[in-house]
C-alpha cells in the first residue's frame, strides 16, 4: 500500500519510533484542547510540513492520502451547516445557513482535518511492526495486538484484491462505457466479499501450517537512542499544547 511505502522510504524511518510516538500523542492532546479553528489549521499545516518537508514523504503520495479524507470532512462540515425546513409552498424544502452552525461547523472540520494531519505524520513515517513494537512494550494485550496486526493485513488484502479485479475487468474492456463500467463495478462488488473471504481463510492456513497457535511475533529493528530527538520532540508538543491555548 502507499502508507506502508512512505512508512519505510523517508528521512525519519531511523528515528526511534517512541519519539514520533511521543510527539503524535502530544500533538493530539493540543488538537483535542484547542478551541479556536484558526489555530488548528495552524497546526495542521505544521503537521503536513514535518511530513513533507522533514520526513521527505513525496508530496504526491501525501496529497493521494490526504485529499480523500479532507473531501469527506467538507462534505460532512456542509451537511452540518446546512439547516432544511419544510413548506407548503414549492420548492416545498427551504436551505439555510444559519451563523451558529457555520462556526460549529468549521470548528469540528478544522478540529478533524488537524487529527488527520498528525495521524498521517505517524503513520507516514513510522512502519506499524515499530508501532506494535512500542505498544508491545508498553505491556497492552496481546490480543489487542494481534487483532491489530490482522486487522492492518485484511486491509491490505481487500486493496489488492480490489486491484487485481479491476485490472482484470479493464483488460477485458469492461470499463469501456458507462454502461459497462456500472455493471463491472456492480460484479467487483458482489465477488470481493468473497474472494476477501477465500483470502482472509489462506491466510489462516498458512499460519496454522506453520504451527503458530500462539501470539503473533516479529522481529524487532534495533534503534540507536538519541536523548535530541527526545528533547526536540517533547519541546515541539509542549509549543503545540501551548499555541492550543491561544486565542485570536
Amino acid at each position: 500500500m502507499l502508507i506502508e511505502l512512505c512508512s519505510y522510504n523517508n528521512r525519519w524511518r531511523d528515528i526511534e519510533p517512541s519519539v514520533k510516538i511521543i510527539f503524535t500523542f502530544l500533538a493530539f492532546v493540543s488538537v483535542s484542547i484547542a478551541s479556536n479553528p484558526f489555530v488548528l489549521f495552524i497546526m495542521a499545516f505544521i503537521n503536513m510540513s514535518f511530513t513533507i518537508f522533514g520526513a521527505k514523504v513525496a508530496y504526491k503520495n501525501y496529497f493521494k492520502i490526504l485529499i480523500p479524507v479532507a473531501l469527506f470532512i467538507i462534505f460532512g462540515g456542509v451537511t452540518l451547516a446546512i439547516s432544511l425546513s419544510w413548506s407548503e409552498i414549492f420548492p416545498w424544502v427551504n436551505i439555510t445557513f444559519e451563523k451558529t452552525q457555520l462556526v460549529k461547523a468549521a470548528f469540528i472540520c478544522s478540529r478533524s482535518f488537524a487529527s488527520v494531519t498528525v495521524l498521517l505524520f505517524l503513520t507516514l513515517t513510522t512502519p506499524v511492526t515499530d508501532i506494535m513494537a512500542f505498544l508491545r512494550r508498553l505491556k497492552l494485550p496481546q490480543v489487542f495486538l494481534d487483532i491489530m496486526l490482522i486487522g492492518y493485513r485484511m486491509i491490505s488484502i481487500f486493496m489488492e484484491t480490489v486491484v487485481e479485479i479491476h485490472v482484470a475487468q479493464t483488460a477485458r474492456l469492461g470499463h469501456v462505457t458507462f454502461t459497462t463500467s456500472f455493471r463491472s463495478f456492480s460484479l467487483l462488488v458482489t465477488t470481493l466479499f468473497s474472494q476477501v473471504w477465500r483470502r482472509a481463510k489462506m491466510l489462516h492456513m498458512a499460519a496454522v501450517a506453520r504451527c503458530n497457535e500462539g501470539p503473533l511475533l516479529f522481529l524487532e529493528r534495533e534503534y540507536s537512542k538519541n536523548s535530541f530527538f527526545y528533547a526536540a520532540s517533547l519541546l515541539v508538543g509542549t509549543i503545540f499544547i501551548l499555541l492550543s491555548q491561544v486565542n485570536f
